[in-house]
Parts: structure tokens; C-alpha cells; sequence
């Protein structure tokens, strides 16, 4: 039981402990540094969590209003590309951090988004189903955004980027679906361990992230602070906005 109350402690205590993480990390890298060559199996991890809390009947309930996924996809391939490719544009920043603007504007939501969702209470099966959906669809467009718009800054190689994700997102997620098949009577307990799992392996991509550009951070904090808080800032009010303009005309009409 000790490891369960655990496993729920990191899951509620994401937000501090990827704070902590990040503060450590920059300031004695060597720490996080370690995961250099491991460091794309914690993305691994966090999409084979994914795949082991999904919930078959309400992700197929969610899947059923089509309009809100849309929206959800239209703010995550669409508004969120174009406001990372902006910051990137204005800000003064080297081209390998603005290049990380965009590649993280251009990438799908995981299970952080889920994690967060769930502790904060909110539509978790939805969050699910977009995750889901924007995964599904993010092999080959994520790359084709990354190329059209970060080319602006370096070259970027396309198929090795829909081989990476392929093999760190498609396929971890669809094995956490087979895991959960398999399960049976355990799978309560595989769902009490996942968020943790998954919270344990943000934490480190996060901190690994933030050591391995410590310096380039130091020269550019206070701008990547400001762009990093604008671009969610603005991505967050773009589908309400949207949602509000097209309930008008609908009243309207």
C-alpha cells in the first residue's frame, strides 16, 4: 500500500517536483546529464502509460462529438505551430532554442497533459481521445511542420523524425494497449502506477532538457521565460475565443 500512496504523491506533486527538477538541473547539470543516452525512453514510458489508462468506453463516448476533437487538433496543429514559429521570429535567441520553440509548439499533448487533467479533475476522457487522436496523426505531420516551419532556422532531416516518434510514441502506446488487455485483475493497480510512471519520466525529460541547454538558458532565460509564458498564454485563450465566436453566430443564424 506504501507504494501506492507514493505512486499517488508523485502524481499529485508533478507541477513542484518538475519545478525542482528543472532548478537542480540547472544548477549542476551533471545531475540529469546521465540520461543522455537513455533519454528518449521516457518519452517511451510516458506514451506506454498513456496506452495502459485508457478507457475503451469513454474514449469512444468522446470520440462521438467529433467538433470539440477538431478544435482541440485545430489549437494543437495550427494556433499552437504558428505562435511558436512567432516567439522564434521575434525573440533574440540562438537558432538551436528557437528551433526547441517550434519543434515543442509542433508536438502533440502526452501524458502530462493527461496527468494534469485528471488531478485538476477535468474531462479526462477527452483529453484522452485528443492525446490519442493527435498522436495518431502526429508521425507524419509534426515532422512536416518541424521541416516547413524550423527549416526558417536549420536544416531539419524528416524521415529520421517520423522514425523517432514512431518508435518513442506509436508503438509504446499501442503496447500499453496490449498490456491492458492482459492484465485482468491487476489492471486497477497498473492504473494507480502509470500517472506516477509517467510523472517520474516528464520530470527527467524536463530536467535532462534544461541541463543540456544550461548555458544557452543563461544567456537567454528572461526571453525564453517570456516567450515559453506567452505562446501557452495566448494557445490557451485561442480555442475559447473560437468556441465563443462560433456559439455567437450559431445564436445569431
Amino acid at each position: 500500500m506504501q507504494l501506492f500512496s507514493c505512486a499517488r504523491w508523485v502524481a499529485r506533486n508533478l507541477a513542484v517536483l518538475t519545478l525542482l527538477g528543472a532548478v537542480a538541473a540547472y544548477l549542476h547539470p551533471p545531475l540529469f546529464l546521465v540520461f543522455k543516452d537513455s533519454f528518449l525512453w521516457f518519452f517511451a514510458a510516458t506514451m506506454l502509460a498513456v496506452g495502459v489508462v485508457l478507457e475503451p468506453a469513454e474514449l469512444s463516448e468522446t470520440v462521438q462529438r467529433p467538433g470539440q476533437i477538431g478544435l482541440g487538433l485545430m489549437t494543437q496543429f495550427a494556433v499552437m505551430p504558428l505562435l511558436g514559429f512567432t516567439a522564434a521570429m521575434v525573440a533574440p535567441l540562438p537558432p538551436e532554442i528557437a528551433l526547441g520553440f517550434i519543434i515543442v509548439a509542433c508536438a502533440p499533448g502526452a501524458m502530462a497533459s493527461n496527468v494534469i487533467v485528471y488531478l485538476a479533475g477535468g474531462a479526462v476522457a477527452y483529453s484522452v481521445a485528443l492525446t490519442t487522436i493527435a498522436t495518431a496523426i502526429s508521425p507524419l505531420l509534426t515532422p512536416a511542420l518541424v521541416k516547413w516551419l524550423g527549416g526558417v532556422f536549420l536544416a531539419i532531416p524528416f524521415w529520421p523524425m517520423v522514425e523517432t516518434i514512431l518508435w518513442t510514441v506509436v508503438l509504446p502506446l499501442l503496447a500499453g494497449m496490449g498490456v491492458r488487455r492482459l492484465l485482468g485483475a491487476r489492471l486497477r493497480e497498473a492504473r494507480d502506477l502509470a500517472p506516477a510512471i509517467a510523472a517520474v519520466a516528464i520530470v527527467i525529460i524536463c530536467s535532462y532538457a534544461v541541463a543540456a541547454n544550461q548555458q544557452r538558458i543563461a544567456q537567454v532565460g528572461l526571453w525564453v521565460l517570456a516567450m515559453v509564458i506567452a505562446v501557452n498564454g495566448l494557445g490557451y485563450l485561442a480555442p475559447s475565443e473560437f468556441a465563443a465566436s462560433q456559439s455567437q453566430v450559431g445564436q445569431t443564424g
